[in-house]
């Protein structure tokens, strides 16, 4: 009789003499309590390193140099729903800014993150990023000021035209000679 194989891969014969790293499965299906400890401790003394790092991270930006962040972000916001929605700017700006209490308590957070994940070229440059990204936000906001002194001026064209007098029509010259389409 033929040998009868079954579908499917092959099974591994695990050699139990071998070294444990050359062992392609595990001895048991259940691992002592032993070798599960190990992960947690590993894992452990990891969390331990990351909290010390973090504690050593440098504060290259202060909270209340991150506080005008916020204000940089609503003036976004308002810029592009303006523009969605066909609005106001400032009543946009009005109804979104955050009270100086929500800046406080969003800024320290923010003032951390933004030291974590700066370069360290940029300590003591704080304030030139600011100056930048003010000038920025300033930008985006001008244009929004500036459509819509546009319109005004279009809108004050528009009804200077619609109150000027019109001038009378010209006489034809000659009456006797009307021409009138068929």
């Amino acid at each position: 009789m033929g040998e009868f194989r079954k579908r499917g891969r092959p099974r591994k014969i695990v050699d139990l003499s071998a070294p444990e790293n050359e062992r392609v499965m595990q001895d048991v299906a259940f691992p002592t309590s032993e070798s599960s400890a190990d992960p947690l401790n590993a894992d452990a003394e990891e969390k331990k390193r990351v909290a010390e790092a973090a504690k050593n991270i440098p504060e290259i930006f202060t909270p209340d140099q991150v506080k005008w962040c916020f204000d940089a972000y609503v003036a976004i916001l308002c810029f592009v729903y303006s523009l969605v929605l066909k609005t106001d700017f400032k009543a946009l700006q009005t109804e979104l800014e955050f009270t100086e209490e929500q800046k406080d308590a969003m800024a320290k957070p923010l003032a951390r993150i933004c030291s974590k994940y700066a370069p360290s070229s940029w300590a003591g440059m704080s304030a030139e990023i600011e100056l930048i990204a003010m000038l920025g936000v300033y930008t985006v906001s001008s244009f929004q000021r500036a459509k819509n002194v546009a319109t005004k001026e279009a809108e004050k064209k528009r009804d200077a035209e619609r109150t000027a007098p019109v001038a009378p029509m010209p006489r034809a010259r000659q009456q006797s000679e009307i021409h009138v389409p068929a």
